[in-house]
């Protein structure tokens, strides 16, 4: 069953902001236009201050959206929150830098600064064409139809949250067929085993290498085997999306 739409508010110091008309819930896996995508997550012994959507277009394209709060618990779980709720705002230019740019002005009136969050951005077109914004995330990569890491060179920026007049530039890249983009947390690749052993970037390129169709999931498996608990150290997330 879908779950409605909710509205949240916000206490800046000029007073309550309303964000109505919020749809909270990304899918675990969608095909839009020539792509496919999907996400796991796994929230460790803590709330997860991770952050996935997926938002469709009008065309039916989409943008993905996937972000880390800083810190950890209940406050990076409400910042990462709140950080969605903004971006998902219906009936709001949704372009990569108009959501950066709503986000991170929203974030740096907050009260209780600091809060900041890790965010990746980016708008899927026609014909493999990306539009993104890494606003201080990193963790991504490119898988070809091989297997092998495509070469990218991203200029990035600051996470948002911390300058209010800072200017976030798009990024283009034309992704060919069979292309996997990867988006994943840091609690992924740093969970580690019962030697302090971390999962590490190699396991999580082989876990994304040696799964079919459900790759993302795949990988949370790995990081779990390769911990030894019951639950992760850390909250972990991945998306990956593919152009088929």
């Amino acid at each position: 069953m879908r779950q409605p739409s909710r509205a949240f508010y916000a206490d800046t110091p000029t007073g309550p902001i309303a964000l109505p008309n919020i749809d909270l819930y990304a899918p675990a896996r969608t095909t839009f236009g020539e792509y496919r995508f999907q996400h796991a997550s796994d929230p460790g012994p803590l709330l997860s201050g991770d952050l996935i959507d997926f938002i469709p277009a009008a065309d039916g394209l989409a943008t993905v959206c996937f972000g880390d709060a800083s810190g950890h618990g209940f406050r990076a779980a409400m910042t990462s929150s709140l950080t969605r709720t903004v971006l998902r705002a219906k009936d709001a230019d949704r372009t990569p830098s108009a959501l950066v740019r709503r986000a991170n002005a929203l974030l740096t009136r907050l009260r209780s600064r600091p809060r900041f969050v890790s965010l990746w951005i980016g708008s899927f077109g026609a014909n493999g064409a990306l539009s993104f914004i890494d606003a201080g995330h990193g963790h991504w990569f490119i898988l070809d139809a091989e297997g092998h890491l495509r070469a990218i060179s991203p200029i990035g920026n600051i996470p948002i949250g911390i300058d209010p007049a800072i200017d976030y530039t798009p990024e283009q890249i034309t992704l060919e067929r069979g292309d996997r983009l990867v988006l994943f947390s840091d609690g992924i690749v740093e969970q580690r085993d019962r030697n302090g052993e971390e999962f590490g970037l190699r396991r999580l390129l082989g876990a994304v290498r040696d799964a079919a169709s459900d790759a993302a999931d795949s990988v949370i498996r790995a990081a779990r085997q390769h911990s030894e608990t019951a639950s992760l150290l850390d909250d972990a997330s991945i998306a990956i999306i593919e152009r088929v």
